[in-house]
């Protein structure tokens, strides 16, 4: 078993994320914040379970996609007419029927973030 979650180091305008993990149904990472809120005043509960993490509340990504710099940081790359609305429980990453890629409504294990 291996981590799911990747923590990173926060940058000095502070509105880096906690941690990411990626996404197969976007096909790119999607950070999360724990412990500071996003620009969106978002800011989520996490289990501090790196292989097997739970999220609460759901998360949703619209039209952004993120990559990783060389110091593990995300960066927006593209934009993109998607929609990725997940829960994640117990490295389990559940696709809400909301979603616009092919994961829709499926239930999958999250990868581990060594093996991407």
């Amino acid at each position: 078993m291996g981590n799911k979650f990747a923590p990173l180091q926060k940058s000095e305008q502070g509105h880096s994320p906690d941690f990411n993990f990626y996404c197969l149904g976007c096909d790119c990472y999607h950070g999360v914040w724990t412990t500071s809120k996003n620009v969106s005043d978002a800011i989520w509960l996490f289990n501090n379970n790196l292989e097997k993490p739970t999220l609460s509340p759901s998360l949703l990504n619209r039209f952004v996609t993120y990559k990783q710099d060389q110091n593990k940081n995300i960066i927006p790359t593209t934009i993109k007419n998607v929609v990725c609305h997940v829960f994640i429980t117990d490295g389990m990453i559940q696709y809400l029927p909301d979603c616009t890629h092919y994961l829709a409504g499926q239930t999958i294990e999250l990868p581990n973030i060594n093996d991407i």
